[in-house]
């Protein structure tokens, strides 16, 4: 394993910096102040509690809030943050490495991929969909030239929804964004096999799931039975005609059914759920209608 530099991290916040306007069902931060006005209030999850003895620590990939080993113990991540390593390397024990504050004049710990795997990866699961997250991302051995940190980012069920470049910073760079009508299941962050760490992770959870609860396009949403069997029934009705995502998690975020993605007209609708390829869990329907959410519960016997 080849050793890498860390500098310091240069904490620049200017309130008034936004990167973009919404594109392509993205908004986009280039600082910490002006994610922090869109999303205020959210913990901040900043990798001290990691257990490093020495320099460093290095894990298998991926390392989520149940990890277990010598750098993570169960809830060192808080519930919903998982980080993961893609590339040649990614199961290898030494896959995600953590570096100590100071090892390398570096103010704090730092986490993300080794050098010989490709890509650093954060990502969100849980039973609320995460709609927004802002870490700052360090690059370094960044080659003359390299055009910058390329950042992918992806919804809950693996789909891309957009792509930009963050200018590499051996200082260390803000990088903030927020989904509209889709939910953040994984960021990407690679430099053409350069290292790319992260530190003080935000990530914004939204509320959805009780009877009560409803988006503006739809009038009425139920799964029945509850608790399903075998297979059952969600109805939906919808007040005018809308863009529809409804798919069906289980309880620690991960999609295991699409139900429907897409346009739907006005009126009522209803949609097939088999739970008999699902163990007895309690799982959650979701529901996005033109970006607002709302999510039912179910639990599966048999």
């Amino acid at each position: 394993m080849r050793p890498f530099f860390l500098a310091p991290l240069l904490a620049t916040l200017l309130a008034s910096a936004a990167l973009a306007q919404p594109a392509g069902g993205l908004t986009y931060y280039a600082t910490r102040a002006a994610f922090d006005a869109a999303h205020p209030g959210l913990p901040v999850e900043d990798f001290e509690d990691v257990t490093i003895d020495g320099f460093w620590c290095a894990s298998f990939s991926p390392v989520d809030w149940n990890t277990d080993d010598a750098c993570y113990d169960p809830g060192t991540l808080p519930f919903g943050l998982g980080l993961a390593a893609y590339g040649p390397t990614q199961n290898e024990w030494d896959a995600l490495i953590a570096h100590a504050a100071g090892s390398f004049g570096q103010p704090s710990k730092v986490v993300g991929a080794n050098l010989e795997v490709d890509t650093t990866a954060v990502w969100f699961g849980g039973t609320k969909p995460t709609i927004a997250a802002g870490m700052d991302v360090f690059a370094f051995f960044a080659n003359p030239g390299n055009p910058g940190i390329t950042v992918e980012v992806y919804d809950d069920g693996g789909a891309l929804l957009g792509t930009t470049t963050v200018e590499a910073d051996t200082l260390g760079t803000f990088f903030g964004v927020r989904a509209h009508g889709a939910a953040l299941g994984t960021i990407r962050l690679d430099m053409d096999e350069d290292y790319v760490m992260v530190d003080n992770v935000a990530f914004a959870m939204i509320l959805g799931g009780s009877a009560e609860t409803l988006p503006e396009a739809a009038s009425s949403f139920s799964v029945s039975p509850n608790p399903l069997v075998e297979t059952g029934t969600v109805a939906l009705t919808l007040v005018r005609p809308s863009s529809v995502v409804l798919a069906v998690f289980d309880v620690l975020g991960r999609r295991v059914a699409t139900l429907h993605d897409g346009a739907l007209g006005a009126g009522p609708h209803t949609f097939s759920f088999d739970g008999r390829a699902l163990p007895p869990a309690v799982y959650v329907v979701r529901l996005i209608a033109d970006g607002a959410l709302a999510a039912r519960r179910v639990t599966v016997v048999r």
